[in-house]
């Protein structure tokens, strides 16, 4: 069988014995699974005049052959689990998307730029979290006993029991020969920095509530099931500094490990070409920002999809 001289995809000569060149060969096989959804996708976004793919996202032409870009190409899933239906995006949208769908991010970026921005209430139910799959990183298992009652032999041989001091952080009561009571022991446990952990909770704990609230949304935090997009998690407000403070899983699994500045400012690019159709402003990702992203998010083993 005789092979065409150019690609199937573009309009450059394809590698020997390939059907695709160099440039979609490499995004064509980028896993071993959905070659052919990439293949679809990619035909799909590609504007033949410039020989660019476009996001179909921020509609801006991608950067191809530079990896490390906010901006290079991505073949992302349009509802999380079908591998059958991609959508090209920059690699930055294919990081805030995580576990949503094309609708929910459309839907709830606008809506976190106007909190941001504006200060107005974030609504918890504007998108519904269909598709959400992930799970963070579940307590120490020995963490599960604290909420238990002592036995009766160590109830002080029938002696009446000492007051409970007060939580160092809320208004439950202490452990024994501790300073935190279960719920916060569970959340401070596996942390480095401690101090910066309990100073960031002290300043997001929310005391007719009882609980925590979101630094990003303002929103009160699930601290039990750690499927739940609202669970709460710590968030460096910039990676690799010390201080921490709560965050959705959510929002903290769509900030990657951005300061929330250049987040913030991410989101508001993105919400205002959502809004308005204007080109999308490239600068609001840097490159240094961007690469550092990345940098953090291989050493913790976690990848952009």
């Amino acid at each position: 069988m005789v092979l065409p001289v150019s690609c199937l995809i573009c309009i450059r000569s394809r590698k020997p014995k390939s059907w695709y060149c160099q440039r979609c060969y490499h995004i064509v096989n980028a896993t071993q699974y959905d070659r052919h959804a990439r293949h679809v996708c990619l035909d799909n976004s590609l504007d033949r005049s410039l020989d660019r793919f476009i996001c179909q996202f921020t509609h801006i032409p991608m950067i191809d052959d530079h990896r490390s870009s906010p901006y290079y190409v991505h073949c992302i899933q349009r509802l999380p689990g079908n591998s059958s239906d991609l959508m090209a995006g920059c690699a930055f949208v294919s990081m805030f998307k995580t576990d949503l769908s094309d609708t929910e991010l459309l839907t709830v970026v606008p809506h976190l730029d106007d909190h941001f921005t504006k200060g107005t209430p974030y609504d918890k139910f504007i998108i519904p979290f269909k598709c959400w799959n992930r799970k963070a990183p579940p307590p120490p298992k020995e963490a599960l006993l604290w909420d238990l009652p002592a036995p009766k032999d160590a109830l002080f041989r029938g002696l009446p029991r000492p007051p409970a001091r007060k939580c160092d952080i809320c208004i439950r009561p202490a452990m024994p020969k501790s300073k935190y009571c279960p719920r916060c022991r569970r959340i401070l446990l596996p942390k480095a920095n401690v101090g910066w952990v309990v100073a960031g909770m002290k300043e997001y704990y929310d005391a007719v509530q009882d609980g925590f609230l979101c630094a990003h949304t303002g929103v009160l935090l699930n601290d039990i099931d750690f499927t739940n997009p609202w669970y709460m998690v710590m968030d460096h407000v910039v990676p690799g500094e010390k201080k921490q403070v709560p965050s959705a899983f959510w929002v903290n699994d769509m900030n990657g490990f951005m300061a929330a500045l250049s987040f913030r400012k991410a989101v508001h690019a993105f919400a205002n070409h959502i809004r308005t159709g204007e080109p999308f402003d490239t600068n609001a990702i840097t490159r240094d920002d961007w690469k550092r992203n990345l940098i953090r998010m291989k050493l913790t083993g976690r990848q952009i999809a």
